[in-house]
């Protein structure tokens, strides 16, 4: 009975440390942008509703996910303007902040 309840324990704590790295970011990397961008609200369809643009030298969080359809896109969080997704293109860098 012991062996199976430290298998439950470990088993929860496993779950709860893969849980709760779901919602840090992955790494240090930041997008800053070199050209004006749209910012959608999802990359879930084709008609992209436009929530906010990002200006030069504005810099954004990068999500854990990336969406590869007819365009490319990544998930970011700017500071102060929101939640989004934008397309994969050469209008930002991608800089590793520490």
């Amino acid at each position: 009975m012991i062996k199976i309840m430290n298998k439950i324990t470990w088993g929860g704590l496993l779950l709860l440390a893969l849980l709760s790295g779901c919602s840090k970011p992955s790494s240090n990397d930041k997008l800053v942008v070199l050209k004006k961008m749209d910012v959608f609200e999802t990359c879930e369809n084709d008609s992209l509703k436009v929530i906010f643009s990002l200006t030069p030298g504005d810099e954004c969080f990068i999500g854990t996910r990336k969406v590869e359809k007819m365009f490319a896109y990544l998930e970011v969080t700017c500071p102060e303007k929101g939640h989004g997704w934008v397309v994969i293109g050469d209008n930002y860098e991608i800089v590793n902040k520490k």
